[in-house]
């Protein structure tokens, strides 16, 4: 089955961040970064979540395991914490899996290895997620 990949870039960590003002310049070079999107079925068009993760500066990317039910998710952004910590959010297509929660959270504390969906709170059942950041001394 013929499938294409559309990927909304939403980088977390730049693959190579390098300021260009002076000294700044040596100390952001970073080499871990995600980037979230959604891989479609050409002839359905029902969207499944694909994060990709780099350890290299860029040159190498790999496919994140994700959990079950990923199916009909909209994927919009992902933040990290750290090298292992990373939290991305979207949302499902309503005529995908109706009986499910809409918003869609998702975490991983091993680096994306294992990637587990959140449960969403009563009130935020039908909430489309846009947006994840955090802050904290890396932010």
């Amino acid at each position: 089955m013929k499938k294409w990949i559309s990927f909304t870039f939403a980088i977390c960590l730049s693959l190579v961040m390098l300021a260009s003002c002076g000294d700044v310049e040596s100390q952001y070079v970073i080499t871990t970064g995600w980037v979230i999107g959604e891989e479609s079925d050409i002839n359905t068009g029902i969207p499944t979540v694909k994060i990709l993760k780099m350890n290299n500066g860029g040159q190498t990317w790999t496919t994140q395991a994700l959990p079950d039910g990923c199916a009909g998710m909209l994927a919009n952004d992902i933040s990290a914490y750290d090298n292992n910590v990373a939290w991305a959010v979207g949302f499902r297509m309503s005529t995908v899996q109706p009986a499910l929660p809409k918003g869609a959270i998702f975490f991983t504390s091993s680096g994306g290895i294992n990637c587990e969906q959140q449960k969403i709170p009563a009130e935020a059942q039908n909430v489309d997620f846009w947006k994840v950041s955090f802050v904290g001394a890396r932010r």
